[in-house]
């Protein structure tokens, strides 16, 4: 079957012209022939009677063999192409005008006779042929009357052994070729205008196939129609109608994921403006309220209590800053409008610095630092100040999250020809149902959001956002009331 539907069209239109040619030609013979053998039995109704007008063929029940004899002679001058056959009251041939040897009958059906010896019915009506046991034809009879009653009958078969010859002689002859010739002509005309309508009538669905074609290739993941439960599938060849209906589908699923995208971007939107506002809010307060400290209690101040205020808005003034920072950098890689500068340095090293910067602010806070580097040479190649913000911000999260007396761990590896940067803690972990939106903009642990604790959830979701452009990802593993560990890697060099 062809793949296409203009071809599958044109298959079921040359079907349907063989089949309607086929019946038609079926039909037409044998209307005609059906028509032809009512005109020649109405034309020779009556003919049986009128050979038996002045001829008495039976004599005290017995054929009179010369008067048949006469009979006999006398047709096959006239119309060679009529049988005689003289029958009794019973159907027995007693006598009949073809040659010796030819006829096969002993005896014929008298249902067809009492038929058309009743008025009325519709003809025509076929007998037996005495020369064929298996075929009926036309006929005309007449019964033979001796002292009123029924001796026999006259059976003339219309159409006998020389007609049929003379009828495959002509169904031979060149008019018939002819006309079987313009019979095939005019449905090969009519095969090729079909064609052409439907080319004409299918070529507006091919030329958007094409165009839906054109476009799955320019956006092959977007619009991906896979063949499954439309029309032709199970491995069976698709047409454009099938085709449609799976980019259809797949365009409506895409549309479908397009918008729960947008509702979880939308969603994500707010809850991230409402974090924002909560966490400039509170800095802003303490700002403006060390602020207005100062200036109400100015003279009556100790130089100890201006310059406690002041510490005061310069730390909430540097709190800002970060928020500020953080939400400009995200929004930078989410725009990519930041250009990775790659170079290649020493992970391990890297680490060692930022492990080293974290210092002071982990012994603060109460916490041991340690280093794992367990290779001696850690080339990759990256952009250094972007992998130094994700180590910062991961060695910063642990740090807040961990409680004093807690433990953070930073550390390098190799695994095959990757270069594994990892920062682990024993804080209070991430419960299960949140791992999947650790990532997420913002994030932060529910139970920790109003307790004090500084960001807005961004150091994670920067983090990520900054290997997915090397090509990389954020790992997290995470036990409730144990710690969390976060790793990622990077093609050593």
């Amino acid at each position: 079957m062809p793949r296409t539907l203009f071809g599958k069209l044109v298959v079921v239109l040359l079907a349907l012209l063989l089949a309607t040619s086929v019946f038609y030609v079926a039909l037409t013979v044998t209307a005609t022939r059906l028509h032809i053998q009512e005109v020649t039995q109405n034309l020779h109704r009556d003919l049986a009677a009128d050979l038996l007008k002045d001829r008495p063929l039976m004599t005290d029940g017995k054929a009179d063999s010369g008067a048949l004899k006469k009979v006999f002679e006398m047709l096959m001058v006239v119309n060679p192409s009529i049988e005689l056959y003289l029958i009794d009251p019973q159907g027995q041939l007693l006598a009949f005008s073809a040659a010796p040897g030819k006829v096969k009958r002993e005896k014929v059906s008298l249902a067809p006779i009492q038929a058309f010896l009743t008025e009325g019915r519709k003809l025509p009506i076929r007998g037996d042929d005495p020369r064929d046991l298996n075929q009926r034809k036309i006929f005309s009879v007449a019964p033979v009357m001796e002292a009123g009653q029924v001796s026999g009958y006259l059976y003339v078969v219309l159409g006998g052994e020389i007609y049929d010859s003379i009828n495959r002689t002509l169904e031979a002859s060149w008019i018939t070729r002819i006309s079987a010739g313009l019979a095939i002509a005019s449905l090969l005309l009519v095969t090729v205008i079909g064609i052409l309508s439907i080319k004409l009538l299918t070529r507006r669905l091919k030329r958007l196939t094409g165009q839906l074609e054109a476009f799955k290739r320019t956006d092959p993941e977007g619009v991906d129609g896979t063949e499954g439960d439309v029309g032709a599938g199970g491995g069976q060849a698709l047409d454009e109608i099938d085709e449609l209906a799976l980019t259809f589908e797949a365009m409506s699923a895409r549309i479908d994921d397009q918008i729960g995208e947008l509702e979880r971007s939308d969603s994500m939107r707010r809850e991230l403006i409402t974090n924002i506002s909560h966490d400039l809010r509170t800095p802003l307060a303490s700002l403006q309220g060390a602020i207005e400290t100062l200036q109400i209690k100015d003279q009556s101040l100790s130089a100890a209590d201006k310059n406690r205020y002041l510490e005061l808005a310069h730390s909430h003034c540097q709190r800002l800053g970060r928020l500020i920072t953080d939400l400009f950098d995200l929004a930078t890689l989410e725009s990519h409008d930041r250009e990775l500068h790659f170079e290649p340095f020493s992970l391990a090293e890297l680490v060692q610095d930022v492990a080293q910067k974290f210092q002071p602010l982990a012994a603060r806070n109460g916490l041991t630092l340690k280093l794992d580097i367990r290779l001696n040479t850690s080339l990759v190649s990256a952009d250094i100040a972007l992998i130094e913000r994700v180590l910062t911000n991961l060695a910063d999260n642990a740090i807040k999250y961990t409680p004093a007396g807690g433990t953070v761990e930073m550390g390098v590896a190799r695994a095959d020809e990757r270069i594994i940067a990892s920062v682990a803690d024993t804080g209070q972990g991430i419960p299960a149902r949140e791992l999947s939106r650790v990532f997420d903009r913002p994030y932060r642990v529910e139970k920790n959001r109003g307790d004090g604790t500084e960001g807005a959830g961004l150091g994670l979701a920067i983090a990520q956002r900054i290997l997915r452009l090397h090509g990389g990802h954020l790992d997290v593993k995470s036990t409730l009331g144990a710690g969390s560990a976060f790793s990622f890697g990077l093609d050593a060099v």
